[in-house]
């Protein structure tokens, strides 16, 4: 049985009508997957890559992927050649989760950035690493747009990393950073916003979380 149904697919067609590069979704799961029992967020990715052509899985076991990713199951996204696109999800998206992360695959494959050439200037002169953690819930239907400018920065720089968290699956770590409401913004594990917010307040809290040198 299909877990996209018609308006879904048709939805995600629509996010990939200028897809151009190809994007691997590297699926990292506690065990060894079974492709017979795929379900979820599972069924959902094997769906996605039979309607997008541009989108490969490759499901992996944790311990044959050490250092892969921080959190466990999750997913990454990379070119096909190995290039690292920098973009995280911590959990196994659903709800709204599973539209910020097929969006952010489309940004991934698209042809040129949708992010304002202001913000490229400046994502394009930092001077230090940033970590974008982005905390989420699948029925938060304001996240998808936060992940999407954590992810779209960290494709436009190679110094940004972007992380969607599930606050649910790791609510130890949602506590750690006093998650009390999505999507909360982590940036470098010390500068915070809460909210959908605009890209130049985003930027902003990215930039003054940059190292200082």
């Amino acid at each position: 049985m299909a877990v996209l149904g018609e308006r879904d697919r048709q939805g995600i067609t629509a996010l990939f009508a200028d897809a151009v590069a190809p994007v691997e979704v590297r699926l990292v799961l506690p065990g060894t997957p079974d492709p017979a029992s795929r379900t979820g967020f599972r069924a959902a990715l094997a769906e996605l890559a039979e309607l997008i052509p541009l989108i490969t899985v490759q499901e992996l076991a944790a311990a044959d992927a050490p250092g892969l990713l921080e959190r466990v199951p999750g997913a990454a996204l990379f070119r096909p050649d190995g290039t690292d696109l920098r973009i995280r999800f911590a959990g196994l998206p659903s709800g709204y989760e599973f539209l910020s992360f097929v969006t952010a695959a489309a940004d991934a494959a698209a042809a040129a950035s949708r992010l304002q050439p202001a913000t490229l200037e400046a994502l394009g002169g930092l001077k230090g690493d940033v970590s974008v953690l982005v905390f989420s819930t699948p029925s938060c239907p304001h996240c998808p747009r936060a992940v999407r400018l954590a992810a779209q920065m960290a494709l436009a720089s190679p110094s940004v990393r972007s992380e969607a968290v599930d606050a649910a699956h790791f609510a130890a770590l949602a506590g750690l950073y006093h998650v009390r409401g999505v999507p909360r913004i982590v940036f470098n594990r010390r500068v915070h916003v809460e909210g959908a917010v605009p890209e130049p307040v985003f930027l902003g809290n990215l930039l003054a979380a940059v190292p200082a040198v």
